[in-house]
């Protein structure tokens, strides 16, 4: 059932422009399964074959550390993709336990207010978005399906270079017992396949959901800036309002009627503003869990690979490996930090929108308005994790110094 707050916008709102449903488009291949279109016809892949994966892929590493004898470098190898497998559970369990909050969060997200004379602004911020929004995403998926790429095809490349192929389990893309025979080569070539398709689905999971993120924040910070264009311009816009309807400046009734039509648009705009922070809350709610498990299962990772580089003696593939994944997470952990720069920068700009608008010349109902809107304004939703720690640039600034730092010692402990 709608909220009392989505009846009023709607019945404040008679008039809605609605996009190509641009942000469903984004969420689909992860929220309903990928899907491959064929002519007339297309096949899905539900998402619960992402989960199934995931999970035959940690009994495979756990039936390894139980049955096998692993030196140094192949145990932490083990357990940095057992950890990996886990924070990919947390992913997945993101998008079961709000599927339905996402698909509310769609749909209005590809409502685009409508503000009387402001018609080809809106059109025009709305155009600029989306292709900014596809521009990124094209750019972030590609970046992780290479990686991807990457991933797979070092292995079999390290292979083809071997002289020594006596143990079968240093050749796979990571060490995973699956009860087939390595020794054999249908044995080998299953548990490769495997991984392969483990692989595509984690590095396309990873890039569907943390750019749904961006490109939900993206939509509001640009229905914000149609916002605060809307409240630059309110005194212009009621006199150009006033004038359509026949009022004139000489008229008795100009003045009740213009003060009128002030508090219709400013009352309008409080109430987006509203609508629009409700989004923003819906926004940090979904996608809390995947910024805990990116920044916090994301770090155990990175220090584990390290711990990996430091066991690895001479294995250059195994070291260009993991920088592939350590590359990835601090991708994954910059557009979450993106995500939330411009949640909290739009609604920054947004409170000194209100700050420089022409209210010392609107009446004190519309005064009113605008502290109540201020008010709303002194929390800012933001990406924080399940401990508190903040999903912002400078957060971010912090990580990438402590990796440097720590892959440094790493290095010059080896050499």
């Amino acid at each position: 059932m709608a909220s009392i707050q989505d009846k009023i916008y709607e019945k404040k709102v008679s008039d809605k422009w609605v996009n190509t449903h641009y942000v469903q488009e984004v969420c689909r291949h992860f929220l309903f399964g990928y899907t491959i279109y064929k002519k007339k016809f297309k096949q899905t892949i539900p998402i619960g074959c992402y989960c199934l994966v995931y999970n035959i892929s940690i009994a495979g590493l756990i039936s390894l550390l139980l049955t096998h004898t692993l030196d140094g470098q192949q145990l932490f190898d083990t357990i940095h993709y057992m950890l990996y497998m886990i924070v990919l559970d947390a992913y997945v369990y993101t998008i079961f336990k709000y599927r339905r909050k996402m698909l509310e969060l769609n749909a209005k997200l590809d409502e685009w207010f409508h503000y009387k004379e402001l018609e080809q602004e809106a059109l025009i911020i709305r155009e600029k978005v989306e292709a900014k929004a596809s521009r990124n995403v094209n750019i972030y998926v590609g970046i992780m399906l290479s990686c991807n790429f990457l991933f797979c095809v070092m292995p079999m490349m390290k292979l083809s270079f071997a002289s020594d192929r006596s143990d079968m389990l240093n050749f796979l893309i990571y060490p995973c017992y699956l009860g087939f025979p390595l020794d054999t080569w249908w044995g080998f070539a299953l548990t490769y396949a495997f991984e392969i398709v483990c692989s595509t689905a984690t590095f396309s999971l990873y890039a569907r959901l943390t750019s749904y993120g961006f490109v939900t924040s993206m939509h509001v910070n640009y229905q914000l800036k149609l916002l605060r264009v809307a409240l630059q311009t309110l005194e212009i816009r009621s006199v150009s309002i006033m004038e359509r309807l026949g009022f004139s400046m000489q008229s008795p009734l100009w003045k009740k009627r213009y003060e009128r039509t002030l508090e219709e648009e400013i009352n309008t705009i409080a109430i987006h503003l509203q609508y629009l922070h409700g989004l923003s809350d819906y926004i940090v709610q979904i996608l809390t869990p995947a910024t805990t498990s990116t920044y916090t299962g994301g770090m155990w990772i990175v220090c584990f690979s390290g711990l990996v580089m430091y066991t690895a003696e001479n294995e250059s593939m195994l070291i260009g490996k993991f920088f592939v994944i350590f590359s990835a997470e601090l991708m994954n952990v910059y557009t979450f930090s993106l995500t939330s720069e411009y949640l909290i920068t739009s609604f920054e700009e947004t409170i000194n929108s209100i700050y420089f608008c022409p209210w010392y010349n609107l009446p004190k109902t519309c005064t009113k308005t605008l502290l109540n809107m201020m008010t709303l304004l002194m929390k800012v939703p933001s990406l924080r994790t399940i401990v508190g720690y903040k999903a912002n640039i400078v957060n971010m600034g912090a990580i990438l110094n402590a990796s440097y730092t720590y892959f440094s010692l790493i290095i010059a402990t080896k050499s």
